[in-house]
């Protein structure tokens, strides 16, 4: 995606105060011995991540609310960062590819509940306290992030909302109202805040919708 002349001046005056990569680079190791200056990484890595979601999202408000995201999902992860694996900007690469390409499956065409799998890395169960339903992150990360789960090709949309279609189809109308919203990205507290029904009942039906993604 080409980016306007707006997009263009807002990248420009980002990049005024980049400080040199090797700065950087002594801060990543500097935030994995335990130090907690992320300056200069907000400043180094920021406007590449406004750049890459500027390119990838067709809304520029969702390129900018991806570029924060990533941001901070980058500040985490590169802790895990090992030099004798790749290079910084190679490792910085397939993380934004893979956070982007996630986002567009969690988010942009619902959760995972609607394709298979779980919504997300934690699955809510009837009885756990409020506030350890769901993890929004969308990615497992380990040893191997992100090489082992990086997904290597753009997902198929047509095919996935084909899918989505004919699950809709099967589900009673209560339940159909829960997908809807789950496919507009809406969390859990959201939709029973939306739709008046408890955890339990919203949990009930993603359990239903989930045996027909089976």
């Amino acid at each position: 995606m080409i980016l306007n002349n707006e997009q263009q001046e807002e990248l420009r005056r980002l990049k005024r105060n980049v400080p040199d990569f090797d700065v950087v680079y002594n801060a990543v190791k500097a935030l994995q011995a335990g130090g907690s200056d992320t300056d200069p990484l907000w400043e180094y890595y920021y406007p590449i991540c406004l750049h890459k979601g500027w390119e990838f999202f067709e809304d520029p408000e969702d390129g900018n609310t991806a570029a924060f995201d990533l941001m901070d999902h980058w500040l985490k992860v590169v802790l895990t960062y090992n030099e004798e694996k790749a290079k910084l900007i190679t490792f910085f690469d397939k993380v934004a590819k893979n956070f982007f390409i996630n986002r567009i499956e969690h988010i942009d065409l619902g959760p995972n509940i609607i394709y298979g799998g779980t919504p997300y890395d934690e699955d809510y169960q009837e009885g756990e306290e409020e506030g350890s339903i769901y993890d929004k992150t969308p990615a497992e990360v380990g040893p191997d992030y992100p090489y082992s789960v990086l997904q290597d090709g753009p997902l198929d949309i047509a095919l996935l909302q084909e899918r989505a279609l004919t699950i809709r189809e099967g589900l009673y109308p209560s339940d159909a109202e829960v997908f809807d919203l789950l496919v507009e990205g809406y969390e859990i507290e959201e939709i029973c805040e939306i739709t008046g029904k408890a955890k339990t009942a919203v949990w009930k039906s993603m359990q239903r919708i989930r045996s027909l993604a089976e």
